[in-house]
């Protein structure tokens, strides 16, 4: 597989494997829930995926403000 330096970051060219779509789940007051974030990652983590696909794969992106977006991705990033 072919990399690419971005930002820093090796990326892959081609993507092989698994990369399921991380959902964003909410509370019952329509905030983002970090716990079960975290949770719903780390079991993907144990599952032995080969990557995650956080953010606008189920339509809450767009609900989602320019704040809540980048406290996902600092989340996600660093779990």
């Amino acid at each position: 597989m072919c990399m690419k330096s971005l930002g820093g970051y090796e990326i892959p060219l081609a993507i092989e494997g698994n990369y399921p779509a991380l959902s964003t789940p909410f509370t019952k007051d329509k905030e983002v829930n970090e716990a079960g974030l975290k949770q719903l990652f780390n079991r993907l983590i144990v599952a032995k995926v080969n990557g995650i696909f956080a953010l606008g794969t189920n339509g809450e992106f767009h609900v989602l403000s320019r704040e809540e977006k980048l406290n996902i991705t600092k989340l996600v990033v660093e779990l």
